[in-house]
């Protein structure tokens, strides 16, 4: 690895760049038998360091094998991490950034990020003067864009080139595990109580009755993970005054309904703690969205791989995308409609009405409905899983090839797909979009929404949209931003079910013996079924 080093100011020569760290974290696994400090002598011999590192230091770096195995190689060419005076800024700007490019379609310039900067200083720092004092200069610029990747592309541009550069990688990837052991993470909003009337869903869009629902399979469809909702307010009226975890929901609220990064990272940290209790070591992959970071933090039992832009050209690469939510969203809006029948012909009014349980309840029971094929179908539409030759590009024989060399599991084998977007849907979904036709007639509504429309109404599913600059900055210091007083502050003719659901506290009594026996034995069994992760008391409550 190169001639001899000489020794650095006051170092001693001995400091070893990030892939020279993970190389001793490997020859160290391969030789458990090893000590520290004979590890310290083979770096500097492999290494040619002019002193052996000191058992301290071998032992830091074994510690972080994680975090080292999950850099990228622009990281892993580093000696020295570099640290940063402003680590929150510089997160919330590069959560901006990459945010940006996803979402617009003109160029991301030096001066927008510059200015952007400036703005999110003044928001973290109003105390110390904002942007006071820092320099955001063209050496500071052109290393921020080096550190985080980032290129002046469009929003189409960068999809078709990330696409097109990507999906090799991701082929040679996931071909490293068994079809179950590959799972899909995405989210989708859901205007719930929507009617098909387009006046109608208009004020209804309005009214903000819309659920984010986080969810997630695998690639041969055996095991579609429990969806995480994310909602407006804590407590529903519609709950009753009970838990979302006494009615058997994964539930999480905020202001926006959107999935912030600490949500995020609890589902990730509970994801990662079934695996562990099935022994399992699974890959997920998901798209660049600002919520989701995963920068410092790592796992032990699932591996993150990020997916290009999920729009555009890359769309094709979500296996979600390409016909999973379609397919939940046929069933649920079926639902809606099958309800609103039964209620026009008892003569009620606002039939198409549906609480917050309701159809927290419905989009269970059509999540756990698709059918396995078609989930199957869907991931060999985008091509990330090696399949037979007949519907792999050239580089898909290569790589098979390679992962048969490396002994990796045989990849999934499906029935060919007629290619594009014009495929044709199964029966079964055939069937749910004539039923959902002939409901729509049967209701006799005046301005009644396609079938296209009902399915993917205008803004349903921009779950990060709207996002502003304290939603960066939120995100970037760790902190939800979330105000019972918000939540609460709703003018006439709003949602009904919104709003503190929870009976007024009654006169507190002590309790009994029993009771307090009752109360510990449920947390027990609540910590039992939702792991914390070394997190201490005060960290709990920090959560709560």
């Amino acid at each position: 690895m190169g001639g001899k080093r000489t020794g650095g100011a006051g170092g001693g020569g001995t400091n070893l760049s990030n892939d020279e760290k993970l190389a001793l974290c490997e020859h160290a696994a391969q030789h458990p038998g090893m000590s520290q400090r004979a590890l310290g002598v083979w770096a500097q011999r492999t290494f040619h360091l002019p002193s052996a590192p000191s058992q301290a230091t071998v032992s830091n770096v074994l510690r972080k094998r994680d975090e080292l195995s999950n850099m990228v190689p622009a990281e892993l060419a580093v000696k020295r991490q570099r640290v940063l005076k402003h680590p929150e800024l510089d997160r919330a700007l590069a959560n901006w950034a990459l945010y940006t490019i996803q979402q617009s379609a003109q160029p991301l310039t030096g001066n927008a990020i510059k200015k952007k900067a400036v703005r999110f200083a003044e928001l973290l720092y109003p105390g110390a003067g904002g942007a006071e004092g820092l320099a955001f200069s063209n050496g500071w610029l052109g290393a921020f864009k080096e550190r985080h990747g980032i290129k002046g592309l469009t929003k189409k541009a960068h999809d078709r080139e990330l696409a097109e550069r990507s999906l090799p990688e991701l082929q040679q990837l996931t071909a490293a595990f068994a079809p179950r052991d590959v799972y899909c993470f995405d989210e989708f909003g859901l205007y719930y109580d929507m009617p098909p009337d387009r006046d109608a869903a208009a004020a209804a869009a309005k009214r903000r009755n819309r659920l984010t629902l986080a969810v997630c399979v695998n690639a041969d469809g055996s095991d579609a993970h429990e969806p995480l909702f994310v909602g407006r307010v804590r407590h529903p009226r519609s709950f009753g005054g009970r838990s979302a975890l006494e009615l058997g929901f994964r539930y999480e609220s905020n202001v926006r309904a959107q999935t912030s990064e600490l949500v995020w990272q609890r589902w990730l940290q509970q994801f990662n703690a079934r695996m562990r209790d099935d022994g399992r070591h699974v890959l997920l992959l998901l798209d660049t969205a600002a919520a989701h970071v995963t920068t410092g933090i790592s796992f032990d039992h699932v591996q993150v791989a990020f997916l290009p832009g999920t729009s555009g050209g890359a769309e094709q690469l979500q296996p979600l995308s390409a016909g999973v939510v379609a397919a939940f969203k046929r069933r649920y809006r079926r639902l809606q409609l099958m309800q609103a029948l039964d209620r026009q012909e008892l003569g009620e009014r606002n039939v198409f009405a549906v609480d917050q349980r309701q159809a927290m309840e419905w989009s269970v029971q059509c999540w756990q409905s698709l059918p396995a094929d078609l989930v199957q179908q869907c991931w060999q539409q985008t091509r990330l899983l090696l399949a037979a030759p007949a519907t792999v590009a050239a580089t898909g024989d290569e790589l098979l090839q390679q992962a048969a060399a490396a002994g990796a599991p045989a990849p999934l084998s499906l029935s060919p797909l007629p290619a594009g977007p014009g495929r044709r849907k199964s029966r079964e979904e055939q069937d749910i979009e004539s039923d959902i036709s002939k409901h729509l007639e049967w209701l006799g509504i005046a301005n009644a929404m396609g079938v296209a429309e009902l399915l993917s109404p205008e803004d349903e599913n921009c779950v990060h949209a709207g996002v502003e600059d304290e939603d960066f900055v939120g995100c970037a210091i760790q902190r939800e931003c979330e105000s019972d007083t918000e939540q609460q502050a709703l003018g006439d003719g709003e949602d009904p079910d919104e709003g503190d659901g929870r009976p007024p506290p009654a006169p507190e009594e002590p309790l009994s013996d029993e009771q307090k026996l009752a109360h510990i034995s449920q947390v027990l069994r609540f910590l039992d079924e939702h792991p914390c992760e070394n997190a201490t008391g005060r960290d709990l409550r920090k959560n709560s």
